[in-house]
C-alpha cells in the first residue's frame, strides 16, 4: 500500500513538471556541480546571517544539496572539506537535533523564499 501511495505521488509530481533527475557527483574526483542560492529564490542576504548563528553553535561543517547539486557549502574554525570527524551513531541523534534547533529559532515556518 506505501509502495502505490509513493508510486502516485512520484507520478504526480513528474506530471506537473517538478520532478528532475537527479545529479550523481563523478566516482573520482571532488567536483561537483552547483546551484546558486539565488536562482532558487532564496533570500542571499540571509545566509551570512546562518553562517554565523551556525558557527557560534560550534558547527564543523554545513551542506546543502538540492537535487544532489551543492546549493552552500562552508566550514568553520579549522575545520575543511578532507578533514576527518569522529562522531559515533550521528544519524540517530542529528536528525532530531537539526529539527529541534530549527523549532527553536522559529526557523522551520519562516525559512525565506
Amino acid at each position: 500500500m506505501r509502495i502505490l501511495f509513493l508510486l502516485a505521488v512520484v507520478m504526480s509530481l513528474r506530471g506537473l513538471g517538478m520532478a528532475q533527475a537527479l545529479y550523481y557527483p563523478p566516482l573520482f574526483g571532488n567536483t561537483w556541480e552547483t546551484i546558486s542560492p539565488s536562482t532558487l529564490g532564496w533570500c542571499e542576504e540571509r545566509i551570512d546571517s546562518l553562517y554565523d548563528l551556525l558557527e557560534e553553535n560550534n558547527t564543523k561543517a554545513f551542506i546543502i544539496l538540492k537535487d544532489g547539486k551543492i546549493v552552500l557549502e562552508k566550514y568553520f574554525g579549522t575545520f575543511r572539506q578532507d578533514s576527518v570527524w569522529k562522531e559515533p551513531d550521528v544519524l540517530p541523534g542529528g536528525h532530531g537535533q537539526s529539527g529541534g534547533i530549527t523549532e527553536s529559532y522559529g526557523s522551520h515556518q519562516s525559512i525565506p523564499r
